[in-house]
Parts: structure tokens; sequence; C-alpha cells
């Protein structure tokens, strides 16, 4: 199974160097599975705390949705539009500008993030806090998305590496 990532992967290091294929392999496996050396054999523990989180799958659709919000394009109150403006300025400065191969890179780091199911907390509302880091051809950030139960992802925040 890691052969075959490894292999689909290798695309992406000529749109990003090692960094794109490290950052896509810990979010598809997760550090401790990587660290185990058994892609994705059971090395690693996902920490879902409540429900069964299992049958749910990442809403394609909502994250669609919020890609729009991530590369600026967010419109409604001040406050959204200058997160929005925020969230596009650190994908800048790590290198993943908008355009449709980074739009579907972010949809699959995003999806991938739930599916792996490594939550960081849960909240008091039962909505899940999934930490990641997200890496551009020109550096990092950290990614904490939120995520309902069921798969709709309802925001995104990045912080500076």
């Amino acid at each position: 199974m890691l052969c075959e990532s490894l292999e689909r992967l290798k695309i992406l290091e000529d749109i990003g160097g090692a960094a794109i294929i490290v950052g896509a392999l810990v979010a598809t496996y997760g550090v401790s599975q990587l660290a185990a050396g058994d892609g994705g054999a059971g090395g690693g523990v996902p920490a879902v705390a409540t429900g069964d989180p299992s049958a749910a799958v990442a809403n394609i659709e909502k994250i669609t949705q919020k890609l729009e919000y991530l590369f600026g394009n967010a419109t409604g109150s001040t406050h959204n539009i200058e997160r929005s403006k925020e969230l596009m300025n650190t994908l800048t400065r790590i290198g993943i500008n908008d355009n449709a191969a980074n739009r579907q890179y972010m949809m699959e780091q995003l999806a991938k993030a739930f599916d792996n199911r490594f939550v960081s907390g849960v909240l008091e509302n039962g909505r899940y806090t999934i930490e990641t880091v997200l890496y551009g051809p020109s550096g990092a950030a950290q990614m904490n998305s939120i995520w309902s139960e069921v798969g709709d992802l309802i925001t995104v925040y990045l912080f500076n590496r």
C-alpha cells in the first residue's frame, strides 16, 4: 500500500519536491504509522473519542465550498473577508497559489486529514479538530481543520511554522 502511494505521489515531485511528498505521506498515513514503518497497517491509533466516525466520509462538496474561503474569495462579513485573505496569504507564502492543481492538492489534503481520523481534540459540540502539517513548494504551515461527525468541513485555520 505504501509503495503504491509512493508511485502515485511521485508526480508531485515535479510541482514541489520532497516536502510535498513527505507531507502527502504524513497526511495519508500519519506520523506514527510512517515512523513505525508499516505503511498504514495499524501502527497509529486514531484518537476519535465519540460516535462511530468509521461510517463517515469527508464531504467533498463542503471541501470544495471551503476552497473559495481558503483561497481568499470569501464574501459576507468584514471578518470573513479578512480571515479569508489571511488564509490565502499563508497558502501563498508556502507556495500554494490559487490554480486548479493546488485546489486539487488542498482538496486531497483535507479529505485525507479527515479520513485518517488522527483527531487532536473533540469540541464540546461534538466536532473534531484535526491538526496536520501542510507542505507547499516553499514552506509549511500548521493546518487545523474542524469537522462535524458526519464529515462536513466546518472551517480551517492555518498557522505559520
